[in-house]
């Protein structure tokens, strides 16, 4: 299954809606144009699928509850931080969307990981 096909079924199944649908395809090509990187289903499947559904949970006005305190610590440590931060807000401005600190610790723990493969 490729990318696309992932976010079809999600749309479909209304786990998100069209414009979160198009935000997505729309950051899996931020991917490739601003940070040479080519989302796939092998490197990208986490990230975009825990991405797709926590901006549509943000669209909701849903909530999550916070990232464990330890687990936040060690994704503070990764040495591709720095990087992910500037991704995460490059991906906020990309799709004009104001992202709450729940939703955006969990993302750059999917961005930290996408960054060490």
């Amino acid at each position: 299954m490729e990318l696309d096909e992932r976010l079809i079924i999600l749309r479909d199944a209304e786990q998100i809606d069209e414009d979160i649908y198009e935000k997505s395809i729309k950051i899996i090509s931020m991917f490739n144009t601003r940070w040479n990187i080519e989302l796939k289903e092998e490197n990208g499947a986490m990230l975009i699928t825990h991405l797709c559904i926590a901006l549509q949970r943000v669209k909701n006005n849903s909530t999550v509850e916070e990232i464990d305190e330890d687990i936040y610590g060690e994704v503070k440590l990764n040495h591709n931080f720095k990087t992910c931060i500037r991704v995460l807000e490059d991906i906020k401005n990309g799709i004009n969307m104001d992202i709450p600190e729940s939703e955006q610790s969990f993302i750059l723990m999917h961005l930290c990981v996408l960054f060490n493969k």
